[in-house]
């Protein structure tokens, strides 16, 4: 069904067989595998163009870094790996506009230079401008400034008829693709807005006896510009760490606490050396299942509680933990973004590393507890992984 495809004129490559189609068939979560018939790595914006136009029918499903946890850019029909699309224009005032196969480590580079940062950045910055957007992109700044989508100034689409459009917030197109999982077109390239960035960073690790203290905490120093609550697994149990940034951090009810200054890039891209660690053990090629939720600030405390009584740090994996961010709902304006209807939204990950034989396992919960955080309210956010 492919041979026809390949006859066309691409300025990329049109592969349709070989490693490249193998590489495709895996994520980052390692547990759905699906081999496609073609990959297609373009080598300018008018190649997703003429692939949309000419698939006729065959199923086309744009990948960043393939750092889905279930499949969701992989397909039995062609593959748009976006990755070799990363050209990143230059700083314009509180702007920059950069290609969607670009990943977040490179655009904070080139934004740093000129002592500017997008205001939001997930916690792994290899992750492909493209591939964040298309979700949302949550953060440990997320309560002040939203999803990485809210703070988005325009976009270059590649309708499904193989047309391409710039758009505003003025058009349905941009609030139809961003956070839009890729339904309504692919995103070639997106002006960000950006904010000043601190040369140095004040990082805070407190520690609690218990997630309520946590959690008290987190609520008040909503405040300070980052604030991130880790439950981590430890030798005796879980872990209660809320990392924050501040240069002056008022009183907190915490047990202990570890600071360090850091250069602002450094404390951005903090999980680089544990992704190497976790390389070099092989853990990182391990599967993850993990699972993602919005829940209303009015259940979100015993839905937690239940959480982390019913999950053992055994669950999660040595390299595993729990994320939660409560998110001010007022600042998630992104249309695409399903939120819970509340003041306050909740945002929890649970970030699961697990062994071949325990997928299975780990799929059945996640779709218990997909099950009572929709009973509690909740939403889903589409990353993770349900059985």
């Amino acid at each position: 069904m492919t041979a026809r495809l390949a006859e066309l004129a691409w300025d990329g490559r049109f592969i349709t067989a070989g490693a490249a189609l193998d590489e495709v068939a895996d994520d980052f979560g390692h547990i759905v595998h699906r081999r496609p018939a073609a990959v297609l790595r373009p080598g300018s914006v008018a190649d997703v163009g003429t692939l949309l136009r000419a698939a006729n029918g065959i199923p086309v499903v744009a990948r960043g870094r393939g750092h889905s946890t279930f499949g969701q850019a992989q397909t039995t029909g062609i593959v748009l790996d976006m990755s070799g699309l990363a050209e990143i224009g230059p700083v314009e005032g509180d702007r920059i506009t950069v290609q969607a196969g670009a990943d977040w480590r490179a655009v904070l580079t080139a934004t740093l230079r000129h002592g500017r940062t997008p205001p939001v950045l997930t916690d792994y910055l290899g992750l492909s401008v493209g591939g964040t957007l298309s979700v949302g992109g949550i953060g440990g700044t997320s309560h002040h400034h939203g999803a990485q989508t809210d703070n988005v100034l325009a976009l270059d689409v590649t309708t499904p008829d193989g047309r391409h459009h710039a758009c505003t917030a003025d058009d349905d197109l941009y609030h139809e693709v961003l956070a839009g999982q890729g339904r309504h077109g692919v995103l070639t390239a997106a002006t960000l807005r950006l904010i000043p960035a601190p040369a140095t960073v004040h990082r805070h690790q407190l520690h609690y006896a218990s997630f309520g203290a946590l959690r008290a905490d987190q609520h008040a120093l909503r405040h300070l510009d980052f604030t991130q609550a880790d439950v981590l697994p430890g030798e005796t149990g879980w872990q209660y760490v809320l990392d924050v940034t501040a240069d002056q951090l008022p009183a907190t009810h915490e047990d202990a606490r570890e600071s360090e200054v850091l250069s602002y890039f450094d404390f951005a891209d903090r999980l680089a050396a544990g992704e190497a660690y976790f390389r070099s053990t092989g853990e990182w090629f391990h599967p993850h299942p993990w699972w993602t939720t919005f829940l209303p600030a009015a259940t979100a405390d015993a839905f937690l509680d239940r959480l982390v009584t019913e999950l053992t740090p055994a669950d999660v994996g040595s390299s595993g933990l729990i994320l939660t961010y409560p998110i001010p709902t007022a600042t998630l304006t992104t249309r695409q973004l399903a939120v819970p209807a509340d003041d306050v939204a909740v945002h929890v990950s649970v970030l699961r590393t697990a062994t071949p034989d325990t997928v299975a396992e780990a799929l059945a919960a996640n779709r218990t507890w997909h099950d009572r955080a929709v009973a509690a309210g909740g939403t889903v956010y589409p990353i993770g992984t349900t059985g």
